[in-house]
């Protein structure tokens, strides 16, 4: 048995996505975490995402994309965000520990609704 830590890295990853077919549509999203002023210091997040479909012609277009930069501090609490749509501000402040997601929904409840891409990264973002 094995008992050294696993390498670092993904494992049998993919070379590529596989071929979006005719007439369908595909979300994909990132979060992606670092602590430029280390361990002791503020997460600084950025989440980014993009829709895209494809139409019966095999022809892609993308239908929105995003990206956000989200600073928090030790404590938890979003500290500031640049990007995105306007009404973001109304974040800073949100605790991420606890009620982030419903803040959220509260704040775009048009966007919550209809799960948009907006409200897919602010939805997984506190995870």
């Amino acid at each position: 048995m094995d008992l050294a830590p696993p390498r670092p890295g993904p494992r049998r990853a993919l070379a590529a996505s596989p071929a979006a077919t005719p007439g369908s549509a595909r979300r994909t999203t990132s979060i992606d975490i670092t602590r430029p002023d280390g361990l002791r210091g503020p997460v600084v997040a950025v989440l980014a995402g993009r829709d895209r479909a494809v139409d019966t012609a095999g022809r892609a277009q993308v239908l929105a994309e995003l990206s956000l930069t989200v600073r928090v501090a030790v404590s938890g609490e979003v500290e500031a965000i640049d990007g995105g749509p306007p009404g973001l501000g109304g974040l800073v402040g949100s605790g991420l520990r606890s009620g982030f997601g419903r803040r959220a929904a509260n704040t775009f409840p048009d966007d919550a609704a209809r799960r948009t891409l907006l409200a897919a990264l602010l939805d997984d973002f506190p995870g």
